[in-house]
């Protein structure tokens, strides 16, 4: 399972101050990211919604 800064392709600079990239885990299951604040809820996240799509279970990482 790829980790959101992987899907999103997001840079070096703008990943390794991130939460979850810092503890290896998912921002859902820490309840803090990069992109957290962008979304009111985990549903809104692309990231979060498209392990609910395509049927991995973005509980755990």
């Amino acid at each position: 399972m790829n980790s959101c800064w992987d899907v999103k392709g997001c840079p070096a600079s703008h990943y390794m101050d991130c939460a979850a990239y810092k503890q290896q885990a998912s921002c859902w299951n820490i309840k803090q990211g990069c992109c957290c604040s962008m979304y009111e809820t985990c549903d809104e996240c692309v990231i979060y919604k498209d392990r609910v799509r395509t049927g991995q279970s973005p509980e755990t990482e």
